[in-house]
């Protein structure tokens, strides 16, 4: 019995291997739909976990193995009928270090192309990011009032340290509506209202890339991408994703707690008085809300 087993699942290991290559093989000169893009601790992975996991539902393959591939692409079958489904690719953007630093903006690769921009309140997004930068990657060894206050063109514009501090944080976001009308669509996202409502997010998304997913397929993608589960796919071994690879140190947790104005409790009142004047002053109106 234990040798069948073993032989029907490294069967159904090789079918999918065999789809994957297929899929890959027929899509690869496909263009790509629709890009996700993010400004690093924005929520960029936790929607890219919750739209793999739909592309999972409407597949059956593993959302693991969707993970993977970087770019999410899949062929859809149901009642017969056989679709592809749009192709979307997750990142955090072309020359991104140079976007922080203000020296370019790649739109060569976007102006034909739908894009989807996932933001969040810089003050939070600064938080998160010192917390990821010192305690995960220990790419940064001061304070949090210093990380705040970092200099982007201080590094090489291959150098992720390029990306620290609030001014890159807000470069980033200038950049990408300064541009928006050189797309194809823009779709600007916010992390607050996903946190608000993760379901009304995700059907922005797929009405954003023309593809209709059933409510009980975006609730399960919405369970799936929960805080709590995401914590859990974190621990896991077995969830080999670089997206939630787990921190040797607590502190530099993928996912941490997702609270909308956390920086409150974080962050020194003079570090907020410097944030608040750099966003008052150079954040583009287009991002209003956070002015």
């Amino acid at each position: 019995m234990v040798s069948m087993l073993s032989s029907k699942e490294s069967q159904q290991r090789c079918q999918v291997g065999v789809l994957l290559r297929d899929f890959y093989d027929r899509l690869r000169c496909r263009p790509v739909i629709a890009f996700g893009i993010s400004y690093p601790k924005s929520g960029r992975t936790w929607l890219e976990v919750m739209v793999s996991k739909v592309y999972s539902e409407l597949t059956g393959v593993p959302v693991l193995d969707i993970l993977k591939n970087r770019e999410i692409w899949m062929e859809y079958r149901r009642s017969g009928c056989s679709k592809l489904l749009p192709r979307v690719h997750f990142s955090h953007g072309e020359d991104r270090v140079r976007i922080c630093q203000g020296l370019a903006f790649p739109l060569q690769y976007y102006r034909r192309h739908r894009v989807f921009l996932t933001v969040r309140d810089p003050r939070d997004v600064v938080v998160s990011h010192y917390y990821h930068e010192k305690f995960h990657y220990n790419r940064f060894e001061g304070s949090i009032g210093e990380f705040v206050r970092s200099r982007s063109e201080d590094y090489d514009e291959k150098d992720p340290r390029g990306m620290h501090g609030v001014m890159a944080c807000v470069r980033f976001m200038n950049a990408w509506a300064r541009h928006r009308s050189k797309f194809r669509s823009f779709l600007p996202l916010f992390f607050e209202d996903m946190r608000r409502s993760p379901e009304d997010t995700l059907r922005s998304v797929f009405r954003f890339i023309r593809l209709h997913v059933p409510d009980d397929v975006i609730a399960t993608a919405v369970q799936f991408g929960s805080l709590e589960n995401m914590k859990l796919l974190e621990d896991d071994p077995a969830f080999d994703w670089y997206g939630l690879e787990l921190s040797s140190d607590k502190r530099g947790r993928k996912v941490r707690t997702g609270i909308i104005g956390g920086y409150n409790s974080e962050l020194a009142p003079n570090d907020i008085e410097y944030i608040n004047k750099v966003i008052i002053s150079t954040l583009d109106p287009y991002w209003g809300r956070y002015l």
